[in-house]
């Protein structure tokens, strides 16, 4: 199940830029456990978020970020054991997901 006192929040911002309070923020509900690094295992919990896309053209980055037990937000993303280019943080704006608003 859901581990207790975790927060995890979607965040959509100005593409290239990395997130922080400018960026708009949603709760992400915790969804169901999934493996780890063996099948079986079910060592990790996944989330899921419905978020509005910006009402201005263009593309935009988006990411994950979570906390547990209202300590300080961790950013989510592929770090270099995940096959990214990752930072300490594991957060890399190429390695982020990219949204594209279009008429």
């Amino acid at each position: 199940g859901e581990g207790s006192g975790m927060e995890v929040q979607l965040g959509i911002g100005a593409d290239g830029t990395a997130p922080d309070e400018d960026w708009t923020w949603t709760e992400a509900s915790y969804n169901a456990d999934k493996d780890g690094l063996f099948s079986g295992d079910i060592a990790n919990d996944e989330y899921q978020a419905t978020a509005t896309a910006p009402s201005e053209l263009g593309v935009y980055d988006y990411a994950g970020r979570a906390k547990l037990s209202g300590g300080d937000w961790l950013l989510c993303g592929l770090g270099a054991e995940c096959g990214g280019s990752g930072s300490s943080d594991s957060y890399s704006s190429a390695d982020s997901g990219h949204l594209m608003v279009t008429p």
